[in-house]
């Protein structure tokens, strides 16, 4: 399968965090990444609807960019391409990404 580069970190963040009860099929399988599940289990995001930008996940993960971009896509491309893995939901949240040349909007 090939994995889509279109896709940003941010965008990586929010779909990795729309699956947060389900990260823990990955936790100790030795990718480089258990630092990150276990920051994302740790935090309350959805509870107040205020998910925190790339900038301020970098403050608070103590990451670099290049750090925190690999470990998202990591991530995001064993999420997508693992056949085991299965997402556990309790409803649905649709979130739309509509792009221009200048500005990217998101809805939900």
């Amino acid at each position: 399968m090939k994995i889509d580069s279109s896709v940003t970190p941010k965008e990586m963040f929010w779909d990795i965090l729309e699956m947060k009860d389900s990260l823990l099929y990955f936790l100790n399988k030795g990718k480089g990444y258990d630092d990150l599940i276990t920051f994302l289990q740790d935090q309350k995001y959805f509870e107040n609807q205020d998910t925190p930008s790339i900038k301020e996940l970098l403050k608070e993960t103590g990451l670099t960019y290049s750090k925190l971009s690999k470990k998202l896509k990591d991530l995001h491309d064993n999420l997508r391409t693992d056949d085991d893995f299965v997402i556990k939901s309790d409803g649905i949240r649709y979130r739309f990404y509509v792009k221009s040349r200048l500005i990217q909007y998101y809805f939900q």
